[in-house]
């Protein structure tokens, strides 16, 4: 988000930016990633206590531990996965999250439109017409707003810059460097990220289930050779409470690798670095004012697009009761 590179641009330009669009890129940048934060973390919580509350229920029934407790401790478990996901709900941490996003993702393209004196898309926060779009408006709105204040403000105080002629060859350099290639950088690591996520509770959700075959199979061989009225010994009743509540394991690994679709957007992101890498070979070659002009409105229709895609993949993604 940094135009401090670009030499042959009047000062006024950067000190607009600093002053009317940064603050809000850094506010909506750090909404955005709490409510992600909040979002995951309650997710995965409810996974975990959904998951102890089988194993508690299990050792009791198994073991006879805490047979006075283990109701106890089941409805504590419970209750907390009813207050967390209540909570998550009533603060609309789902919903909030993917609005700061696009909020984030469309202030991250206004400074090069900016500087290039040209104006950005019309855009919604969806591609459907849904009830649901109606409720991100406030972030377009926000933005237009932002945007709007940025112009009005930069212009009315520097009415040197209305006769100023926006572009020059150094800002196609400029926004290939920080734009196209900043966020071919970003979804490289956003590539990796999501991939090493989903291989661990890929791995894990199946380490865990195939645990879980073999214990019951090792169980089955060992009870052939036991009296069919033979009380089962500790080892057994070890067996038993792993050869139950593994798959209950296997299953969490697997429902928070699907809440998060770290799958789906790994893949998105491979093609999102494909049409990246193309769009950088043209910035390369574009020398005129035409040429980038065309690149810009691609460039901004490619990412918003890919803005709004995500958005309509975790919108079903929403938190729910698991238990």
């Amino acid at each position: 988000m940094s135009c401090r590179k670009v030499k042959n641009f009047d000062p006024a330009f950067r000190l607009a930016l600093r002053d009317q669009l940064f603050p809000y890129y850094a506010k909506a940048s750090l909404l955005a990633k709490s409510y992600k934060n909040r979002f995951i973390w309650t997710g995965q919580l409810t996974y975990i206590f959904a998951t102890s509350a089988v194993i508690v229920l299990l050792m009791n029934v198994i073991f006879g531990i805490l047979p006075e407790w283990v109701y106890y401790i089941e409805f504590v478990l419970l209750f907390l996965i009813l207050t967390l996901i209540s909570i998550a709900h009533k603060r609309k941490v789902h919903t909030r999250w993917l609005e700061y996003r696009f909020l984030v993702e469309r202030i991250r393209v206004a400074p090069y439109f900016f500087l290039a004196g040209r104006d950005v898309s019309g855009i919604t926060p969806s591609s459907n017409s849904s009830g649901r779009e109606k409720k991100g408006q406030w972030a377009v709105m926000a933005f237009a707003e932002i945007w709007h204040r940025l112009n009005m403000n930069a212009y009315k105080h520097n009415t040197s810059l209305k006769n100023e002629k926006p572009f020059n060859k150094e800002l196609i350099s400029f926004t290939r460097k920080s734009w196209i290639e900043g966020q071919l950088a970003f979804q490289n690591k956003y590539y990796k990220t999501n991939d090493r996520k989903n291989t661990f509770y890929e791995k894990g959700g199946r380490y865990n289930f195939m645990a879980a075959l073999a214990i019951a199979f090792i169980h089955i061989v060992l009870s052939w050779f036991h009296g069919e009225h033979e009380k089962p010994d500790l080892f057994h009743k070890f067996l038993t409470i792993f050869a139950l509540s593994l798959p209950t394991i296997a299953a969490a690994f697997e429902g928070i690798r699907r809440q998060n679709e770290y799958s789906r957007n790994k893949n998105r992101s491979e093609g999102m670095k494909a049409n990246l890498e193309s769009l950088k070979v043209k910035f390369n070659a574009a020398k005129e004012e035409e040429d980038f002009n065309k690149l810009m409105r691609e460039a901004d229709i490619l990412m918003l697009s890919e803005t709004q895609e995500w958005m309509m993949l975790m919108e079903p993604m929403e938190l729910e009761l698991k238990a």
